[in-house]
């Protein structure tokens, strides 16, 4: 089933970057999600800064300050700008009456969330799709070929890593991999959203990956 206009909204107090592509990839069955959110305090969404395919959004220290906003903004998207269906990311079951609510409206809810997410989450939802905790990979050969390939180049250039703006003429001449062919269609995102295999350092031009400490 696939929606014209969708929305995919975290819970950043409750789940951490490491599963941003992973969500991607299971709200790919929604279409096109023009609106990717992530809710948090400052502290706990400092990880999703460099997960380029969502915009963190921090609030005040208040407790339950993520889950009101998250909740306030669905039903904002919903009945003012023609978002027809939600992916909404977490394991808390504080998102059930939100969930509830978009649905007796008439809207597609997709719940995200980990394995101990509560029953009551899960059944309020349209569908539910349980995250795989992120695999940590013992050798590259385990990874796929495109982050072999990567890898490798990292591997040559050394510690001092690969400008983001170079690794597109890279990999493309020397590799022949053309980045448009995958989800992201850039390199940033495609590595922010991979952040148990790179790390990315510096701001715009001067943005460098390098390879993360352990994948």
């Amino acid at each position: 089933m696939s929606f014209s206009k969708a929305a995919i909204l975290v819970d950043g107090d409750n789940v951490p970057a490491s599963f941003a592509g992973q969500i991607l990839r299971k709200a790919k069955s929604l279409g096109t999600a023009q609106v990717r959110r992530v809710y948090g305090t400052t502290n706990s969404i400092a990880s999703w800064s460099s997960a380029a395919s969502f915009k963190p959004i921090a609030v005040g220290g208040s407790k339950n300050g993520a889950d009101i906003l998250l909740s306030i903004e669905a039903i904002k998207f919903a009945l003012r700008d023609g978002i027809e269906a939600f992916a909404i990311v977490s394991s808390d079951r504080d998102f059930s009456h939100a969930s509830h609510t978009l649905r007796e409206l008439g809207f597609h809810v997709l719940g995200l969330g980990e394995s101990k997410a509560p029953n009551e989450f899960r059944l309020s939802c349209s569908e539910f799709d349980e995250l795989e905790p992120p695999k940590v990979k013992t050798s590259t050969e385990s990874l796929p070929k495109l982050d072999r390939t990567i890898r490798a180049a990292l591997e040559q250039a050394g510690k001092k890593g690969i400008l983001v703006t170079q690794l597109n003429g890279i990999m493309r001449i020397k590799h022949e991999v053309k980045i448009s062919d995958q989800p992201e269609k850039k390199w940033k995102p495609y590595l922010a959203n991979r952040p148990e295999l790179y790390t990315i350092t510096g701001e715009g031009q001067t943005a460098r990956v390098h390879i993360a400490t352990e994948a």
